[in-house]
């Protein structure tokens, strides 16, 4: 999936020092880390020096040309009730990296984390070949009688993905 090798064989004619042998890099949409290929070279199988190179190891990078996936932000669940509702919050990449992406989120609003509150994670993590992440934020019961309160969440900072363009969503919690 990341490169062909066109045989495993090469010929060095009579007369000559040197022989190439062809590898072909496979272009992807996948962004990945730059990757290694070793080549070694064994056993010559006919010459005046069949010890010549023998297990000689050649390694090639391929750097990858792919950008990085955008994340936005969705959410299942507001309205949440105050006595233990839940709000899903989910990131979602418009493609599959080959690295882990970290999301990390910011919580604002009128209601207050842990009195009002609670979250699953500051940071949602997809993990590479996936596309989609989520923390929950659940109301805690008070025995406050007050307004619907709210909880903003932004993406606070993005790695290995690009966020679309500034995204929040509000969840709100009824009393």
């Amino acid at each position: 999936t990341d490169y062909t090798l066109a045989d495993g064989n090469v010929t060095i004619t009579a007369g000559a020092t040197t022989a190439n042998i062809a590898l072909t890099v496979v272009d992807d949409a996948l962004d990945e880390n730059d990757e290694t290929v070793q080549v070694t070279l064994g056993t010559p199988s006919s010459g005046a020096n069949t010890s010549l190179g023998v297990n000689t190891v050649h390694t090639y990078t391929i750097t990858d040309n792919d950008a990085a996936p955008n994340v936005t932000l969705s959410q299942v669940g507001s309205p949440l009730a105050e006595n233990g509702g839940v709000d899903t919050i989910t990131a979602t990449l418009d493609a599959a990296s080959g690295k882990n992406v970290t999301v990390n989120l910011a919580y604002t609003g009128t209601a207050t984390l842990n009195n009002d509150y609670t979250s699953s994670s500051a940071v949602i993590t997809i993990l590479a070949g996936a596309t989609t992440g989520n923390v929950t934020v659940t109301g805690v019961d008070d025995a406050l009688d007050e307004a619907t309160e709210t909880v903003i969440v932004d993406i606070d900072s993005v790695v290995n993905a690009t966020e679309a363009a500034p995204q929040q969503v509000t969840a709100s919690i009824t009393d």
